[in-house]
């Protein structure tokens, strides 16, 4: 569920569509829209982007345990191994989403860290935005401050907008840190 605002031509964005990723030599699916891969059958892909446009509409209404629900059923559809499809990244940001809206931290931090095994996930600002807010939500300080430092190193300021007020405090605070220790270039 990456925001609009947020999709640049820089970054990989997670997307929703029938495509696998390609595996690399380490067994990681990435994606590639230039490579020749597998494709969902197109009416399992309609059911899928189904459930996820009826959970991204539950996520506007902020009925996020409906929105849950449908992400979860979309899931449920993919075959197996789910972290190969691009559709996979984009379902588990979505779950991890309503997870924050909710301020289910856990179950948040769980689904985030399995997206960022997905096709497109790693590096995505909004991800790491996401994740950087659960982990800051927990307390886990150096996490949040590595996830939040990428998202807003790729997307600047607006990234930041919704998030606690102490999330950008604390990466201001670590560029403080760095740019004394001489960590900055």
């Amino acid at each position: 569920m990456t925001p609009t605002q947020f999709r640049t031509e820089q970054h990989p964005w997670t997307v929703l569509d029938a495509r696998s990723g390609v595996q690399d030599p380490l067994g990681i699916w990435r994606r590639d829209d230039q490579a020749e891969v597998d494709s969902l059958p197109p009416e399992k892909f309609a059911e899928i982007e189904e459930a996820g446009e009826l959970g991204g509409l539950w996520m506007r209404e902020k009925k996020f345990a409906k929105a849950q629900a449908r992400f979860l059923e979309a899931l449920r559809l993919l075959p197996e191994p789910l972290g190969r499809w691009n559709a996979a990244g984009w379902l588990l940001l979505a779950l991890g989403h309503a997870a924050v809206a909710q301020s289910a931290w856990p179950l948040a931090r769980q689904v985030l860290s399995d997206a960022m095994w997905s096709p497109g996930v790693f590096g995505n600002p909004w991800a790491h935005r996401l994740k950087g807010q659960v982990h800051f939500a927990l307390g886990e300080e150096a996490r949040a401050a590595d996830d939040l430092l990428r998202a807003y190193r790729a997307a600047g300021h607006a990234i930041m907008e919704g998030t606690a007020p102490g999330c950008l405090t604390l990466i201001e605070e670590t560029l403080r840190k760095a740019a004394a220790a001489g960590e900055l270039q």
